[in-house]
């Protein structure tokens, strides 16, 4: 029943990135799957510091269920105890899958800033990376941060088989064994290795337990950690030298306000969104580095169409901005959401450069004529149709879905038969 699962899984990814405070399920018919129909559960509180705690198969007499569940935890995330499984009745697992890391329970900090904080291999495991699900024989190469003193701190790598939901191997790094923190942004299949690019955060702690990647978007410089497939053992391990004024410093923060995709087997594309109130509003920032995260040429720039509006009473929010597809055309939603002290109209354009250099943009304005939208997220491109979120300033959200090329709006962004 698994042998043609990793589309349906890329559903699974594009709801995980949204945003909202209410408990939805989800179904999903992506297509027939070995005479039957595959069809995809999600169950989701989209806060901003949710995470996958589990994955479960499921087979009743006529349908195959592919459930992800995720769960709201606290920011610091590692108190002893706050792990609980679910409870789900009705439904008999075919097999369930918990995140977990038993080399880490019991451990004691030396000088913790966080006196309260405890492990129990659960509780530290945080957000899921963005992106489609790493899927290659069957197997998914799960990667989440994770939690250490009250910031992220590490990553933790499982290799799960599909269908039987055990865990192959898995390895996990964080402040245990160096003296830096490092976020995930990206991991992917290279051959016979799983590729995972991180940024080592070159800011010290401060004294206090400020999150400073969390809250702060540290700054941190590219690592890439190569892990062997079948193995799980870490092959190799580039690192730049902090030192040198060429290695290009991004900022941490983990929602997609960081791209990092490889060129080639020398280069990697990356793209960061950034803020400034004072003079540019909301922007993007290109760069081909080298592996040992040298700029090979200047930044681009790109500004947002709305440069000249007053950014100060407006909302500010980089994450989930930014998208790039398998074709390596890039995407990136450009709004301006005024607060009530602002006279600028609101304005928002999904703005698209193919790998070739040709652009075009659609304008998502005519969503927002009432004023009442105040982050717009992009969460994933599947089949030539976009799956947006838009969160209210009442705090509501909801999904929509548009045409890649047209912009026309699907009117139900849950309807089962939409992608």
């Amino acid at each position: 029943m698994f042998s043609d699962i990793s589309e349906s899984l890329d559903m699974i990814h594009m709801l995980c990135c949204g945003r909202d405070k209410v408990l939805y399920i989800y179904i999903h018919r992506p297509k027939v799957v070995g005479g039957q129909f595959l069809e995809i559960v999600l169950f989701h509180n989209f806060l901003d510091h949710s995470k996958i705690i589990c994955v479960m198969a499921f087979k009743t007499c006529i349908l195959s269920f592919i459930t992800v569940v995720l769960l709201h935890v606290g920011l610091v995330g590692q108190t002893i105890g706050n792990f609980k499984p679910l409870q789900i009745e009705g439904l008999t697992p075919k097999w369930i899958h918990y995140s977990f890391d038993s080399t880490i329970v019991g451990h004691e900090m030396i000088n913790p800033r966080d006196d309260g904080a405890g492990f129990d291999g659960y509780g530290h495991v945080y957000l899921q990376i963005p992106g489609p699900p790493i899927i290659k024989d069957g197997f998914w190469y799960k990667v989440n941060n994770t939690d250490y003193d009250a910031d992220i701190s590490g990553g933790l790598i499982e290799k799960i088989d599909l269908n039987t939901g055990k865990r192959i191997w898995y390895r996990t790094f964080d402040r245990r064994t160096q003296s830096y923190r490092e976020s995930v942004h990206h991991a992917e299949i290279i051959g016979d290795q799983l590729w995972v690019y991180t940024l080592r955060i070159t800011r010290d702690d401060p004294v206090h337990p400020i999150p400073v990647i969390s809250f702060f978007e540290a700054p941190g410089v590219l690592k890439i950690r190569k892990y062997d497939l079948k193995t799980g053992d870490l092959t190799e391990v580039k690192e730049p030298n902090i030192e040198d004024k060429n290695v290009r410093v991004f900022r941490s923060g983990f929602n997609n306000e960081t791209l990092i995709r490889q060129i080639n087997t020398t280069t990697l594309r990356t793209v960061e969104h950034r803020m400034n109130k004072s003079a540019l509003g909301g922007y993007i920032v290109i760069d081909t580095i080298n592996h040992d995260g040298i700029r090979q040429n200047p930044s681009d720039t790109i500004f947002s169409k709305f440069r000249t509006y007053n950014w100060g009473p407006s909302v500010w929010n980089s994450k989930y901005k930014l998208w790039i597809d398998h074709d390596g055309a890039l995407y990136w939603l450009d709004f301006y959401c005024p607060t009530e002290k602002s006279t600028d109209q609101p304005g928002c354009f999904l703005r698209i450069w193919t790998k070739d250099g040709k652009y075009r943009e659609i304008d998502l304005s005519p969503l927002n004529t009432l004023n009442d939208i105040k982050i717009w997220d992009f969460l994933d491109l599947k089949n030539g149709k976009i799956l947006l979120s838009i969160y209210r300033k009442d705090e509501t959200s909801r999904f929509i879905v548009i045409d890649e090329m047209t912009g026309q709006r699907y009117q139900d962004a849950l309807n089962p038969g939409i992608f």
